[in-house]
């Protein structure tokens, strides 16, 4: 354990400068000298705190957000695109002078005026870090007073809950996968639920926000 380690009481996660690889886990690993030889590609790295990155953590609310707008929303064999839609559908059924637009996990919902002369507008977004969950953000209304967006939106919640019911899964308790190749993290690290900082050694991909915030799901 080097000096920077034993100061702050943590493990830092070390990764070659040239390659990318997980020095860590590498047979013999250790920053007493300063220098390590990547055990991957030959490179010899800084393992001194002069070459550790400042980590900066943002608010709850900007973590969360900034992490769903990096992850595209993948739909899965529970909530398939297609069924997803057909929910989103489904739940304007009666709701006078709706009408729903559909673009991946995100909803419009346009509303006709009661006297037919003007519409306004309500958005959501049920991207829950790469799934459809139940769980929406994103959530805005052009028109304050109307119960409209309120109704229509825990309509599409129960058919989500329903769904989840239907086939017996919990879609909070999953494994952890990288959000781009879809790797399972849980596979790559001892503990990956107490990681700050992640990378998936599989392809690369790396955050400095915490992987429970990555989950995706494969059923």
């Amino acid at each position: 354990m080097g000096f920077f380690d034993r100061l702050f009481h943590t493990k830092v996660q070390w990764y070659c400068d040239n390659c990318g690889d997980y020095m860590n886990d590498q047979d013999g690993f250790n920053t007493s000298s300063g220098t390590w030889d990547c055990t991957t590609c030959g490179f010899e790295n800084d393992v001194t705190p002069a070459n550790i990155e400042p980590v900066r953590v943002p608010k709850p609310g900007q973590l969360y957000q900034a992490e769903v707008e990096r992850i595209p929303c993948a739909f899965d064999n529970v909530i398939s695109r297609q069924l997803f839609e057909k929910m989103a559908i489904d739940s304007a059924s009666g709701i006078d002078r709706l009408k729903i637009r559909i673009d991946g996990s995100k909803i419009t919902g346009v509303v006709t005026s009661m006297r037919g002369t003007s519409d306004w507008r309500f958005y959501c977004d049920f991207n829950d870090c790469g799934r459809v969950t139940g769980n929406f953000h994103d959530f805005y209304s052009e028109n304050t007073e109307s119960r409209i967006p309120v109704t229509y939106v825990k309509r599409l919640i129960d058919y989500i809950s329903d769904r989840y019911k239907s086939v017996g899964v919990n879609p909070l308790e999953t494994n952890f996968y990288c959000p781009k190749c879809g790797a399972l993290l849980n596979d790559q690290h001892q503990d990956i639920s107490e990681l700050f900082y992640w990378k998936c050694k599989k392809c690369g991909t790396g955050s400095y926000l915490p992987p429970h915030l990555l989950k995706k799901n494969h059923f």
